[in-house]
């Protein structure tokens, strides 16, 4: 194949995506082929968390105002949002802990077969043979989960 010239080249690199976003495409690309439905649950399980943790001290500062004012509606509103987003919180964060894990395993199961399929297509069984190609077999089975966890702990991340 003919090397391209370098008009060519140059637009080839001024429309290549950024390199924040082809890297969230392998973070969160990996987990959205193996489970796009618990990818989606799990981000709205975040983004709910996030929501809901923010909200409840804004209840605890309506309550004291509420009392410094001696306004008994803002009170009231007050408690119930204490009430309804301090629990909220809690259970989203539990419930997103527990799905980030499934989601882990599910990645790590569909990076398993990616690898299998990919040692198995190989036309003969020099690749077990070369120490080299091993190696590479190897790395890629022992950072297997490491990559498979990424989307998990990224969402985790943003929990914090």
């Amino acid at each position: 194949m003919a090397e391209p010239r370098p008009a060519q080249r140059h637009w080839a690199q001024r429309h290549r995506a950024p390199r924040m976003v082809r890297r969230a495409g392998v973070l969160f690309g990996t987990a959205w082929r193996a489970d796009p439905g618990l990818l989606t649950l799990c981000v709205l399980a975040t983004l709910g968390y996030v929501l809901l943790s923010l909200a409840y001290p804004l209840g605890f500062r309506a309550i004291v105002n509420g009392a410094t004012m001696h306004r008994a509606g803002v009170i009231g509103f007050g408690v119930l949002l204490t009430a309804i987003s301090l629990p909220g919180s809690w259970v989203l964060r539990l419930a997103g802990a527990n799905l980030g894990s499934k989601l882990t395993d599910k990645a790590s199961l569909r990076l398993g077969l990616q690898i299998g399929g990919l040692v198995n297509a190989a036309p003969f069984l020099e690749h077990f043979e070369r120490p080299e190609h091993l190696a590479e077999i190897d790395t890629l089975r022992e950072r297997r989960r490491t990559l498979a966890a990424a989307p998990a702990q990224s969402l985790g991340l943003a929990r914090s």
